[in-house]
């Protein structure tokens, strides 16, 4: 499959997740992310132990944000720390999870349909990503959007000649 296709589908997902983002990554935080927040910037500020008892889902956001954002931090020392967990930008992981989402969608399409056209592959891709209850999430601080890429991953690993990485 060519690369152009790849970018072109990341490019589209960034097109209109960008624009809902910098509507949405303004407001303040919404339903579940007033436990969600503050618990990203915890781990961000390298505080691991520490755990909201309403929360219900295990920390994988926070890590992903966590490892994400920590080296960034290093990169720039007169930064501090919280401006790059503030709200809007703990909310930005998930546009990376969406075009990782799009990505993946297209591999996984590959392997089922492999005489398809790469440009009917980066459409069903992108239906995937803009599908209403993983879209809705993505300019949010929430599990979804890295869950769906997760999922998806593994199932792309199970579709691959080598299995291994599905079992990680």
């Amino acid at each position: 499959m060519s690369t152009v296709v790849y970018v072109a589908a990341a490019a589209v997902t960034l097109a209109w997740s960008v624009p809902v983002f910098s509507v949405m990554g303004t407001l303040p935080t919404y339903m579940d992310e007033e436990f969600h927040v503050p618990m990203g910037q915890a781990y961000c500020r390298g505080e691991l132990s520490h755990w909201d008892p309403k929360i219900t889902t295990l920390p994988g956001l926070y890590l992903s944000t966590t490892f994400l954002f920590n080296p960034l931090a290093a990169l720039n020392p007169a930064s501090a720390t919280p401006p790059l967990c503030s709200p809007s930008m703990l909310r930005a992981i998930n546009i990376l999870f969406a075009v990782l989402t799009a990505i993946v969608s297209i591999r996984i399409l590959e392997r089922l349909h492999p005489s398809a056209p790469p440009s009917a592959l980066a459409l069903r891709s992108l239906t995937c990503v803009a599908f209403p209850l993983h879209f809705f999430y993505i300019p949010l601080y929430y599990t979804d959007p890295g869950c769906v890429l997760l999922v998806l991953a593994m199932y792309e690993r199970t579709l691959a000649p080598r299995r291994t990485a599905a079992a990680a």
